[in-house]
Parts: C-alpha cells; sequence; structure tokens
C-alpha cells in the first residue's frame, strides 16, 4: 500500500483529499502545517503531498529538507494560491 506524508494547512481541503486517497487504497497521514509533517519525514514514504503556500515552513521548504534526506522520494505540489489570483483578476 503507498505511504502518502501529506501536509495541508486548509482543514476541509485536507481531510477531503486525505479520504479520497485512502479510498484508493493509499495509506495517508495528514498534517496541517510544514514543521509538523517535517517531524515525521525520516519514515518510509512513497509520496510527500504538500501545498505550497502554508504559514510557517511552506511546501518549498519542506520538499527541499525531503529531498535532502530522502532524494528518490517523490514529491508532488498542490496550491490553492493560483485560484485566489485568478479570482482576483476576474473582479
Amino acid at each position: 500500500m503507498p505511504r502518502i506524508l501529506f501536509a495541508e494547512d486548509d482543514d476541509s481541503l485536507r481531510g477531503f483529499l486525505a479520504r479520497a486517497l485512502e479510498r484508493a487504497g493509499h495509506e495517508v497521514e495528514a498534517f496541517a502545517n510544514g514543521e509538523a509533517a517535517a517531524e515525521h519525514i525520516d519514515r518510509d514514504w512513497d509520496l510527500l503531498l504538500t501545498d505550497i503556500v502554508m504559514p510557517g515552513m511552506d511546501g518549498i521548504e519542506l520538499a527541499r529538507l525531503a529531498s535532502e534526506r530522502h532524494p528518490g522520494l517523490r514529491i508532488m505540489f498542490i496550491t490553492g494560491f493560483a485560484a485566489v489570483a485568478l479570482k482576483a483578476e476576474e473582479t
């Protein structure tokens, strides 16, 4: 079963994606910020899924830490920031 370390500061999105990934057969450990996820980075993960924009340690910093410690770890970024920027341009 693929193991995913997931960092997302939006509670509802974190819960929704974690449940969806679990239903798809993945083992997911979800954290509300980069610092909390970083405390678990040295466990055996198949994927780091992280929001880019988070307070404190952002997803870019978390990904750098993860790739330094585990060069083969796959990393995927998600963000709602682009949607907010596009919404602002529409008005």
